[in-house]
């Protein structure tokens, strides 16, 4: 393997040579080919980038295809680090260090927000990391349709005229509130009371006594995504 020895000095204004700097080994190779386009997919909390290895060949035809191998030395193990090319001016790595896997989880997920990723194949050769060409970019704008949990431990509590309601809250950070639906007992379809979402998970129903009042909650999201029922509770008032 042929390399190149490079060394750097500094010149004064009056022309005084400086030290050399340390010497560095550059191997004459040509760059491991760049993996072909990443694939992008996502779900509530993360962007997942997977790509093909470096270098593989396109699918083999239908029929029976003998395996191929490559002739001569074989190469270095390669690498892989990632880049966000939203901005394609300035990538942004996002591996500081090489993957030695072909897939890399982004957690900085942003609902609507474009994002574009890139990869380059890498090879560390007599100390030196070759790179590759950028593979071509892909985009993904992720779109929230993530319906949050249903709510749970609903209960109700009768009371002079009227049936409180109350539930375990939801954890998700983009929560809007709650919609209340009732129907009366044996009720098979509820409909809701509330006009829109409630914030609080409480909420007090004025009702006519003596009647058996069948409830139900669902979450909504800031999305618009609407939850499952909660499990369904019967009341009725003094």
């Amino acid at each position: 393997m042929r390399v190149r020895t490079y060394a750097a000095l500094g010149l004064s204004t009056r022309g005084r040579k400086g030290p050399l700097s340390k010497r560095v080994t550059v191997p004459l190779v040509p760059p491991p080919p760049p993996p072909s386009v990443p694939a992008v997919t996502y779900d509530e909390s993360t962007i997942t980038v997977q790509w093909p290895p470096a270098g593989a060949p396109p699918p083999a035809p239908d029929g029976d295809v003998l395996p191929s191998r490559a002739i001569g030395a074989a190469r270095p193990a390669i690498t892989y680090y990632v880049y966000d090319t939203t901005n394609a001016d300035t990538p942004v790595r996002l591996t500081p260090t090489p993957l030695d896997v072909r897939t890399y989880a982004d957690k900085r997920i942003v609902w609507g927000e474009k994002r574009c990723y890139t990869v380059v194949a890498a090879e560390s050769i007599g100390g030196a990391t070759i790179e590759s060409e950028l593979s071509p970019p892909e985009c993904k704008t992720p779109v929230d349709t993530f319906p949050p949990a249903a709510p749970k431990d609903l209960k109700a509590i009768s009371s002079e005229g009227a049936i409180n309601l109350i539930w375990e809250p939801n954890g998700e950070k983009d929560l809007a509130g709650y919609l209340v639906l009732r129907g009366v007992e044996p009720a098979e379809t509820l409909q809701p009371i509330t006009p829109g979402p409630i914030v609080e998970p409480s909420f007090k129903d004025d009702v006519k006594p003596g009647i058996a009042y069948v409830y139900a909650v669902r979450a909504v999201d800031k999305a618009g995504n609407v939850s499952g029922l909660s499990p369904r509770v019967v009341e009725t008032a003094r």
